[in-house]
C-alpha cells in the first residue's frame, strides 16, 4: 500500500544555491513523457564541476517509459566511456530510503562519476535492473504495477579524484537536497 508510504521532493536551492536550472530538451520530454523536472548545473566552491537531472512522473503508464534513460546507455552515445559500475550508494533518512547506481565514466582526460536513482513510493528495486529489460517491463504491466510516483535523480561530478570522494560529496548533498514528504500528503 503506497500511501503509507513517505515521498520526497528536491530542494536544489537548500543544497547548492549556485546551481542554474536549465530548460530541459523538449524532446528529452517527448521521449520519457515525465510529467515535471529540473535540469540544473554548477561548479561548487571546491571547483567541482555537477550537473543533475529530477524527473518525475504523475502518469503511471508514461512512468514506465523512465526505465529506458540510464547512464550506461546514453552516456556512450554522447561519447563516454564506462571505466566502473561500483557499489550501490544507499542513502536513507527516517523512513525514505534511494539506492543509485554508480558509475565511473571517462571521456578524454576528464572523469565523471554518476550516481543514478529510480524511485517509487512501493519501493521496486530499480537498482537492481539497471537499464530496465522490456521482459520488466512487460511483467509490471501485466501485474498491473505502473509505478505511480516514480521519480528519477540522476547525479554526475567530475574534478574529484575517485569514485570514493564523489560519493561523500553526494552523500552530502542528498542530506541537504531531499526533502521527505510525509505519507499523508506526498501524493
Amino acid at each position: 500500500n503506497i500511501s503509507d508510504k513517505p515521498g520526497w521532493k528536491l530542494d536544489l536551492a537548500a543544497a547548492a544555491p549556485e546551481a542554474k536550472p536549465e530548460a530541459l530538451d523538449p524532446e528529452l520530454k517527448q521521449a520519457l513523457f515525465f510529467s515535471d523536472g529540473i535540469q540544473a548545473s554548477w561548479l561548487d566552491a571546491d571547483g567541482h564541476q555537477w550537473s543533475l537531472f529530477n524527473l518525475q512522473w504523475k502518469q503511471p503508464r508514461a512512468a514506465q517509459l523512465g526505465g529506458v534513460h540510464s547512464p550506461e546507455s546514453c552516456l556512450p552515445a554522447v561519447g563516454w566511456v564506462m571505466t566502473q559500475q561500483g557499489a550501490n550508494l544507499d542513502w536513507q533518512h527516517d523512513g525514505l530510503e534511494l539506492v543509485f547506481n554508480t558509475y565511473e565514466f571517462v571521456r578524454g582526460p576528464t572523469n565523471l562519476y554518476v550516481f543514478y536513482c529510480q524511485w517509487d513510493p512501493a519501493g521496486y528495486h530499480f537498482y537492481e535492473k539497471t537499464g530496465r529489460y522490456r521482459a520488466d517491463r512487460l511483467l509490471d504491466a501485466w501485474l498491473g504495477d505502473r509505478k505511480v510516483g516514480k521519480q528519477m535523480l540522476e547525479i554526475a561530478v567530475s574534478e574529484t579524484p575517485s569514485l570514493n570522494a564523489a560519493t561523500d560529496l553526494v552523500k552530502k548533498f542528498l542530506d541537504h537536497a531531499i526533502v521527505e514528504i510525509p505519507p499523508a500528503t506526498a501524493r
